[in-house]
Formats: C-alpha cells, sequence, structure tokens
C-alpha cells in the first residue's frame, strides 16, 4: 500500500489526493504502456507474445533434432 500523505509532505503545497491522482492518469499507464508491472514493478509476463515464443522453441527444437514439448496439432 503507498503512502500518498508520506509522499505530499515532501511536496509542498501538494495533498495526497493530488498524488494519487497524478500517479493513477500518468506514470501507472506509462509504465502499463512500457510493459512494467506498476505495483511490483517487474516485466509483465502476460504481455509476452507466446505464439513467437513457441514457434521459435519448435524450429530450435528441429534444428536440434529433438521432440518440441509442445503439441503442433493447430
Amino acid at each position: 500500500m503507498i503512502a500518498w500523505s508520506a509522499i505530499a509532505a515532501r511536496l509542498p503545497g501538494r495533498t495526497d489526493n493530488e498524488i494519487k491522482n497524478f500517479w493513477n492518469t500518468h506514470i501507472r499507464k506509462r509504465l502499463l504502456r512500457m510493459g512494467i508491472d506498476p505495483v511490483t514493478h517487474s516485466p509483465r509476463l502476460d504481455l509476452l507474445d507466446m505464439p513467437s515464443i513457441l514457434s521459435s522453441q519448435m524450429s530450435l527444437s528441429s534444428w536440434l533434432g529433438v521432440q518440441p514439448l509442445v503439441n503442433q496439432s493447430s
């Protein structure tokens, strides 16, 4: 949980509600567009391009001469 009042205390003339609103309208959305989770600050795994990852795994498997780990039935 973010203590908006602690941040606002360091910025003269700003209320905790103004800080929270700025975060939610600007910074949070910027992080999301960059593919970063605004809570954990780690890359968002739900944005990975799974079809390209799977296809690269299948081509690597055929190059190595082994069976891929996923079913190619699609």
